[in-house]
């Protein structure tokens, strides 16, 4: 039947029928929606077989007939479309014209009472949901479009007829065309993967099915093209890769600079994004500035460097709202006015995504587009998981970056702590003032370039102490001035001294000293550069360092010149003893009179010097006394001591030379709390001249008088106040100035003891000095001798004044008290003195132990920091260590082991495991644990995991109440953690984490994070890397190994078996008849039976043998260690396994398989693969030809 092919398209294919379309070899080239709709058949599974596979066997010869033309009318046939009963069809051949050309099609149609029109293929060709075009072979125009494929190119299907095929496809889809060519050509048809083109410059992936119609001498008549659009798989399949590649970029990305190029290298070709850029937001998420940028011209990014968050702009309205703005070019100036005139013009649409990290905004992405954008869910998915893996990493980076920061810190506190140790190890080492200045300009030049030192005088100028360097060239004083005045650092730059010229420096920073409690003193630091807070800081604890020293310096100086006073005054006293004729001692109370200390005349009276009765192994004074007088002494001595009073006595003593001296010696004992003797004190003068001056009165009184004179000189001349007095009425008959110096008042003479009350004066204890106490009193009164007691003078004006008084008798030469003699020295200044060290010393001691409470307090923080260092250091040790393991691992079991043996480790107090789905991804099972028991069930549902459910980090602490995750395997009291593991958008597993005890810290949250994220990425590289190995290796259809598997292991087992000496047998397989078993049967039926086979291979063979497909239905057998004859028996066994195989396919079962088998063995038929093949391959041909079902031999062939 031949009708017009226009007049047929719009009259015949009505809505709804049921239609198949055959070409004469009786391939299915079309499929009605409705028959497809009712029968459940795929209209693309079906476009790659013929009618046989759907068609009842008895009606095969028929249908044959009629598509060669030998038969114009025919019976209903029955097709297999359904299970439970054969449907009815009718055969119409139809020709569509088309001007001059034509189209010769078969109508299969589906018989109903309602209809049996031939117009159901014309409405399948317009309503098919698939493009469909018709081309000429040779030139490749378009003949015929259905709407469908007008639709996908945005034309009409006039405007596409007559146009040529290439030209509607990509050149890239012309590449990927050539290739399959010639098999299109053989085989008549083929299915590929293209890329379409349209008008306005647009393209669309598309899978493409061609089949070739012919007329019945096999010429190729007609191009069937089906047009199945697949650009969203594509495009899903890409954005997934990128994310994949944009994860591995970020893994090795360790500056936010790193992490900034690579989102926007890859955000923008992603997207089709013409331009980009990212802002980071400060920590107070008020100002935006550009941090990087992709297209966009200078002069346009210029104003924008540094704005406000609250700016009317879709970046700074994305920060304030925490989530993406998608904004089209039509909604800008009402949504965004601010925006319009500062965009772009080609910009179109806009897309500006937040980078958010704990609620935190770390940075916008901002992206322009030069075209329309819709924004649908998926885009707006993926720039989300594209912006959420930017974040990740930019926080993982700012967080080593503050991590190493930190530790720099520690660094420099470490330092300079032992600077500041050294520094005051160098300063302790001396109190001399000047070498303690200069170790503080030595010391100052490790902070500065030059260092000046100044103090201020009493009058408050500033004198320079040292200066490290040249004199500056600038005015300091004013600084200087300004420093002590506020008594805190001041800091003045270059800018505010012009006349530092070109001396290279930039600041110059002043400190004051607090020396003796005030500020006192200015030292000053020339900078090369302006310091900060931290180096400003540090300057002031070296400068209170240097103030301590200083201090220090000063205070032992003063010390030094009090002692050199003290020593002076004791000089004076030597002197003033050395004037009295006699000798002044103090001696211990023992047989020897042992000599505690000696001045006076002792080798003018004696002969011996006084360095011989003092030290060790010294001469004995008893050894110098008259054997005749020893015992009087003692004896009296002795008796004085016991009664505690005053001894007087006159003996004799022998000279060196051998003559008899005369003395008379006068003392006193002083006592312990207890009563114990300590030591005598006395006087011993020279009598000799007395006794002989009885002798002769009128000399003596002249020399008396002489010497009376010549002591009241020198009394005058002494630094110390003198009083005379005479005994026993105690009337003062002489003082010099120096009594009016101590008292206030001139000398005040007194007729007796009674009238020494005009010299008011206190004890040590605060009670006032009788007139009868007084040292002058008591040693006229009793002759006791006072050395250096301590009285406070009272002056005129009120005041005390401390002083020491010394007293001791006058005896004439019969040993009678005639006068007594005191001295009286002033010792305030000594006591200043003793109070200030003293005062010197407590605050020394406070501020030691102060310093030392601060350097312990220090040294506790650092240890604290920089264990809290060691720490993270482990951690990220710990972390990298666990990502370069589990990026080496090549299976699921190896990387379960290496993330427990690692997280065991992050978390040594917290017990874990790890989760992944099972293969119906609606159970999760435990891959492995540690730490102790589990505290989970090993496998559960993901709704009992709160983590699973909320799909973010969930934890729960003990003692908490609130809901928990119903998969803990007890009610016991823990604080759980559930982190999902998700990688590219899809959850793979959980990471569980439980203790005890306390609770999980901020930082362990964010390392279970990190831990999740990067064990999710890894399981989901281990699985797609099983996944395209077993891709690569096995054949879909049979499960079977590929050829190109049999190539790899060849070589390995040929090596092996050259190794061992071992043999190793090759079985070449086909299947008998399979191509006539598949044009009788159907496509359907040959798939199930090669499936059937390959079971029967891998079922039949050992662990160590290779089953392959090598091609259509041929197969080969490996089998290493198995001489040729076993691989002969082995290929029978297979043969006779095969011929009893039954296989179930469209509801029957069919049978009768059988195959034929050659059989070759290494070394005896070949030493390479291809050799051995050979032979294999020609014994199978051999067994072909005599008959089939049976083995042969490569030996017997021959």
């Amino acid at each position: 039947m031949t009708r017009d092919g226009s007049q047929f398209l719009d009259t015949s294919l009505a809505a709804g029928e049921q239609v198949l379309w055959l070409d004469a070899h009786g391939n299915i080239v079309g499929v009605s929606p409705e028959l497809s709709r009712i029968t459940g058949l795929d209209p693309e599974e079906l476009s790659d077989t013929g009618i046989w596979t759907l068609l009842d066997p008895a009606d095969h010869a028929q249908v044959q007939a009629f598509l060669e033309g030998k038969e114009q009318d025919l019976q209903p046939i029955r097709l297999l479309l359904k299970k439970e009963q054969p449907v009815l069809c009718r055969l119409n051949r139809i020709h569509l014209k088309h001007g001059q050309e034509g189209i010769t099609l078969v109508g299969v149609q589906l018989l109903r009472k309602e209809t049996e029109s031939l117009h159901l293929h014309e409405r399948t060709f317009e309503r098919a949901p698939w493009g469909i075009l018709v081309v000429l072979p040779g030139t490749s125009e378009i003949v015929m479009v259905n709407p469908t494929m007008a639709q996908m190119m945005r034309s009409s299907p006039a405007d596409l007829v007559g146009q040529k095929a290439s030209d509607t496809i990509t050149p890239e889809g012309l590449d990927q065309l050539r290739p399959h060519v010639e098999q299109l050509r053989e085989q008549g048809r083929h299915v590929l993967l293209t890329s379409f083109m349209r008008k306005d410059g647009s393209s669309f992936t598309a899978r493409v099915h061609l089949y070739a119609l012919r007329d019945a001498s096999e010429t190729v008549t007609h191009w069937v093209v089906y047009v199945y659009d697949v650009t969203s798989e594509e495009v899903q399949t890409e954005r997934r890769n990128r994310l994949a590649r944009v994860a591995l970029a970020l893994v090795h990305t360790s500056t936010p600079e790193e992490v900034i190029e690579v989102m926007l290298k890859e955000a923008g070709p992603a997207t089709d994004a013409y331009a980009a850029l990212l802002m980071t937001v400060s920590e107070d998420e008020k100002t935006l500035t550009l941090s990087g940028q992709m297209g966009y011209p200078e002069e346009m990014l210029r104003p924008f460097r540094e704005i406000p968050v609250t700016a009317a702009l879709p970046i700074g309205h994305a920060v304030l709202e925490h989530r993406a703005i998608f904004v089209g070019a039509d909604q800008l100036p009402e949504l965004y006015p601010a925006a319009v005139s500062s965009r772009n013009q080609q910009t179109v649409s806009i897309a500006t995504i937040p980078l958010i990290v704990e609620e935190h905004v770390l940075a916008v992405l901002g992206l322009s587009f030069n075209q329309q954008r819709t924004f649908d869910k998926d885009e707006q998915d993926f720039l989300l998981q594209l912006t959420r893996q930017c974040a990740q990493a930019l926080e993982r980076v700012r967080l080593s970056l503050v991590e190493e920061e930190t530790r720099a810190r520690l660094e420099r506190q470490k330092g300079q702590l032992d600077f500041l140790s050294e520094a005051s190890r160098r300063l302790s080492e001396s109190l001399d003032l000047q070498e303690t200045i200069q170790s503080v300009l030595h010391l100052g030049q490790h902070l500065a370039e030059q260092v000046l030192l100044h103090r201020v005088t009493p009058e408050r100028d500033l004198l320079l102490l040292g200066n490290s360097g040249p004199e500056m060239p600038v005015a300091l004083e004013p600084l200087l001035r300004e420093a002590l005045q506020q008594n805190a650092p001041m800091l003045s730059t270059e800018k505010e001294h012009p006349d530092l010229g070109d001396s290279g420096i930039q600041a110059i920073l002043s400190l004051p000293l607090a020396v003796h409690g005030e500020s006192a003193a200015v030292l000053t630091l020339m900078l090369e550069q302006v310091p900060d807070a931290e180096q400003q800081n540090f300057a002031a604890q070296f400068t209170s360092r240097a103030a301590v020293a200083l201090e220090n310096a000063e205070l032992y100086e003063e010390r030094l010149h009090a002692e050199e006073a003290a020593t002076q005054r004791e000089k004076d006293f030597a002197s003033l003893v050395a004037n009295i004729p006699g000798i002044v001692y103090r001696c211990l109370c023992n047989q020897d009179w042992s000599m505690l200390y000696l001045m006076g005349r002792m080798e003018e009276i004696t002969g011996h010097p006084a360095a011989e009765f003092l030290g060790q192994g010294a001469r004995s004074y008893a050894s110098i006394i008259h054997p005749e007088d020893v015992d009087t002494v003692e004896r009296e001595v002795m008796e004085a001591v016991d009664q505690h009073l005053p001894f007087d006595l006159q003996y004799r003593v022998q000279h060196k030379d051998g003559s008899d001296i005369w003395v008379h010696e006068r003392g006193r004992a002083t006592y312990s709390d207890e009563g114990e003797v300590l030591w005598l004190d006395g006087v011993i003068l020279d009598i000799t001249g007395r006794r002989l001056a009885e002798q002769d009165r009128s000399v003596l009184l002249e020399q008396v008088q002489q010497e009376r004179t010549r002591l009241i000189d020198v009394l005058e001349q002494m630094p110390v106040a003198v009083w005379l007095a005479e005994a026993p009425s105690g009337k003062l008959v002489f003082g010099n100035r120096q009594v009016h110096a101590l008292w206030g008042h001139p000398y005040i003479a007194a007729e007796d003891i009674q009238g020494y009350e005009e010299y008011r004066a206190f004890h040590k204890d605060g009670r006032p000095v009788e007139p009868e106490e007084w040292p002058l009193a008591r040693t006229i009164a009793t002759g006791e001798v006072v050395i250096n007691e301590e009285i406070e003078v009272l002056r005129p004006d009120g005041s005390r004044v401390p002083a020491t008084f010394s007293a001791a008798p006058i005896l004439d030469q019969h040993g009678k008290r005639v006068a007594g003699v005191v001295t009286g020295q002033d010792i305030t200044a000594l006591k200043n003195v003793e109070r200030e060290l003293r005062a010197a010393r407590d605050e020394l001691e406070l501020r030691v132990q102060e310093r030392t409470r601060e350097l312990e307090s220090l040294s506790t923080l650092l240890q604290q920091q920089v264990q809290e260092l060691e720490a993270r250091s482990q951690e990220t040790r710990l972390l990298s260590e666990m990502t370069e393991m589990l990026q080496a691992c090549y299976t699921i079991p190896e990387a379960q082991e290496v993330v427990a043996q690692h997280v065991q480790q992050l978390f040594p107090q917290a017990a874990g495991a790890l989760f992944s789905f099972g293969p119906s991804r609606n159970i999760l099972e435990e891959l492995t644990h540690w730490n102790g028991d589990p505290t989970s069930t090993s496998v559960f549902s993901p709704d009992e995991c709160w983590g699973l459910r909320r799909g973010r980090l969930f934890m729960h602490e003990a003692d908490e109440r609130g809901i928990n995750c119903r998969h803990l395997a007890s009610d016991e009291n823990l604080t759980t953690l559930c982190a999902p593991l998700l990688a590219q958008g899809e959850t793979v597993g959980l990471l569980h984490l439980a203790r005890d005890q306390g609770t999980f810290s901020t930082n362990e949250v964010r390392l279970a994070q990190t831990i999740s994220e990067t064990v999710a990425l890894a399981l989901v590289n281990i699985r797609l890397r099983d996944r395209l190995k077993e891709q690569s290796i096995r054949d879909p259809l049979t499960g079977l190994f590929n050829r190109r598997y049999l190539e790899e292991t060849f070589e390995r087992e040929v090596r092996r078996a050259e190794r061992h000496r071992l043999p190793m047998g090759v079985v070449m397989l086909d299947l008998d008849h399979f191509k006539r078993f598949n044009d009788t049967h159907g496509h359907e039926a040959g798939d199930a039976v090669l499936n059937e086979f390959g079971r029967l291979l891998r079922d039949g063979v050992r662990n160590e043998d290779v089953a392959c497909r090598y091609g259509g239905e041929e197969f080969t057998l490996l089998l290493p260690g198995c001489s040729y004859e076993e691989s002969l028996q082995r290929a029978e066994q297979i043969r006779e396994a095969t011929s009893r195989l039954q296989v179930h396919a469209q509801g029957r079962i069919v049978g009768n398989i059988t195959c034929s088998m050659g059989v070759a063995a290494f070394p005896d038929h070949g030493r390479d693969l291809h050799e051995i093949l050979r032979s294999a391959d020609y014994a199978l041909y051999v067994a072909k030809r005599a008959g089939r079902n049976r083995v042969i031999g490569a030996s017997f062939s021959e």
